[in-house]
């Protein structure tokens, strides 16, 4: 595990409660510092490095490449150490030709032990928000922001390399710069009228790669010398784009969305089939598919609140595929997306208040004011699970990722005792805040079960023959996990059952169970459940109902199964009665 960011201060880089370590003492150093720490798989620490100077300096990004090399990308200020050896002496450490905030890459191999590195930007601002390296060719791709006329995206001092050297922009535009290893190999600068931020970047298997960020204003992603095609036109509202280019930069597609407010893209991750998922936040309605209509999953803000998380997934060429809208009456976002080897999909942030993390509406409480949570849906978009968790302050889940066997690692930031594994205590490792500050860094990892749905193999629905107008229902219930079961019987008059459950039915009146207990409940549909106890696959109920059928005349009514695990993973099954 790799972890990078910054630090103010004497600083446990290890997770060992002290300050001894390698690079966590302050001395030489700045205000905030940037640092990068190694944890083997078993979270045991490897080696850290401090890296900036005297100013405000930090990690933003960190990769590794096929030869296990650590190449951290993030911000400096002045001359400032990328080496982790103390001085300012190797290459790009000096600040002499540079401005404000500098972006830098620095190179470590698998032991720690410094490679090289490069300082790239203006005489302004400018951030490398992130780094990835191409499976296929190993090459290094940077994505950020550059400030001013001139920037130096290649690491050779100058501006004179492709896009370096531009006569229009605003405070902020969009750059790549790619290197094979230490050597530059191209760059691109989207230089427009409205400011482009490039916050994430990652390829896919035919090594194009895939920028997320946001844009104002009208911008030429293609670079035709025109604002005419899909995507470049917009407003003084920041919207959040994805764009496609080549492995040599040639254009392939771009999506750009907006809502009533500002809209960001925070993170992009490409599945094993080159599909492309990105999540960030949105405020306001937002046309997902740009069809004009807002009848996707979460384009309609109905039921949320101000900025709300979004889950958004295209095909290699760009083309729509599914959505999902997460949140609450308050502010949300999404901060990253991972998908595992089923290529099911896992987005991390977090969430403040009531918030819905299924895409359904349906509602979690939290813990304190903002709290880590992370959400899973399959590749088709429908959802598998969620985790939230939190102290009483402010918490995120800034990145997720899986290892090899699909465990899910989050990292962020707590502040306060939290209670990572949902126990009810803060007595487990590194859960309570005793000897830490108010906000700390926190990498938890989570062990996913793949639940199997519940099945009804058999259900029946019989008027008793003694005019009673009492309905016998009986299902078989198979379960591989050996969950515990809840099943819930609704009924609708009508000739054929429906698909799904319809916001017409009607509870049943009266139930009483041969298994388990009769369970009231007061939901808008659902009248009685009868929870069975594990132990053994098939679990048989019988029911009895009264339904009033006087004058019934013959009428069909369709009667609802449906069958939840506590896993929430449902099925649903329907039969059909005649009441004479």
């Amino acid at each position: 595990m790799y972890v990078t960011g910054a630090i103010k201060g004497n600083a446990d880089l290890s997770g060992d409660g002290d300050y001894l370590d390698g690079g966590e003492s302050s001395i030489g150093y700045g205000n905030y510092d940037g640092f990068i720490s190694v944890f083997d798989a078993s979270g045991g620490y490897l080696w850290s490095k401090r890296l900036g100077g005297v100013s405000n300096d930090q990690g933003l990004s960190v990769v590794t490449d096929a030869s296990g090399n650590v190449i951290v990308t993030g911000i400096v200020l002045g001359n400032a150490d990328l080496s982790g050896n103390g001085d300012y002496l190797d290459g790009g450490e000096s600040s002499v030709g540079y401005g404000n905030y500098d972006a830098f890459i620095t190179n470590f191999n698998a032991s720690g032990e410094y490679l090289w590195s490069e300082r790239l930007g203006s005489t302004d601002v400018d951030y490398p928000y992130s780094v990835t390296v191409d499976a296929t060719s190993d090459n290094i791709i940077i994505a950020g922001t550059v400030g001013g006329y001139d920037a130096d995206l290649s690491g050779d001092g100058d501006y004179l390399d492709g896009g370096e050297d531009v006569s229009v922009y605003t405070s902020s535009d969009m750059f790549i710069s790619v290197f094979s290893s230490s050597t530059y190999v191209w760059s691109k600068r989207l230089p427009d009228l409205g400011n482009q931020n490039g916050r994430i970047v990652i390829t896919d298997s035919q090594s194009n790669i895939i920028v997320g960020g946001d844009a104002s204003w009208d911008v030429d992603f293609n670079q035709d010398g025109d604002v005419l095609d899909d995507g470049e036109s917009g407003s003084a509202n920041v919207d959040y784009f994805v764009l496609s280019l080549d492995s040599t930069g040639n254009f392939n597609w771009v999506s750009r969305v907006g809502g009533s407010g500002a809209c960001l893209a925070e993170s992009v991750y490409v599945d094993s089939s080159d599909n492309v998922y990105v999540t960030g936040y949105v405020t306001g309605s937002v046309d997902f598919n740009q069809d004009t209509f807002l009848t996707e999953d979460g384009e309609d803000a109905t039921g949320y609140g101000l900025k709300d998380v979004f889950l958004l997934s295209f095909d290699i060429n760009g083309a729509y595929r599914w959505s999902n809208r997460l949140g609450g009456s308050s502010n949300d976002s999404g901060y990253s997306v991972t998908t595992d080897s089923n290529n099911n999909v896992i987005v991390s942030g977090y969430v403040n208040g009531d918030a819905d993390l299924r895409g359904d509406l349906s509602i979690t409480s939290g813990y304190g004011s903002n709290d880590a949570f992370i959400s899973m849906f399959d590749q088709s978009g429908s959802f598998l699970g969620k985790k939230r968790f939190g102290s009483s302050l402010s918490d995120n889940g800034k990145t997720v990722f899986v290892d090899p066997n699909d465990n899910i690692i989050v990292y962020g930031k707590v502040g306060g005792d939290t209670d990572f594994n949902q126990d009810g205590d803060v007595v487990d490792g590194g859960e309570s805040s005793l000897n830490y500050g108010l906000d700390d860094l926190f990498v938890a990892v989570f062990t996913v079960t793949n639940n199997v749905a519940p099945t009804l193999t058999s259900f029946s629905a019989t008027q008793s023959s003694d005019g009673t107008g009492e309905v016998s229902i009986v299902s078989t219930v198979d379960d591989a996990d050996d969950n515990e079961l809840s099943i819930a019987y609704y009924y609708e008059e009508i000739d054929t059952c429906g698909a799904s459950l319809p916001s017409t039915t009607s509870t049943i009146s009266t139930v009483s169970s041969l298994n388990g207990t009769a369970v009231t409940s007061t939901g808008s549909y659902q009248v009685t459940t009868v929870t069975t106890t594990p132990g053994a696959n098939i679990v048989t109920s019988t029911w009895t109902s009264a339904i009033d059928v006087s004058g019934a005349n013959g009428e069909t009514y369709c009667v609802y199964a449906v069958v939840n695990d506590g896993n929430e993973d449902a099925s649903m099954t329907t039969t059909t009665v005649t009441l004479d």
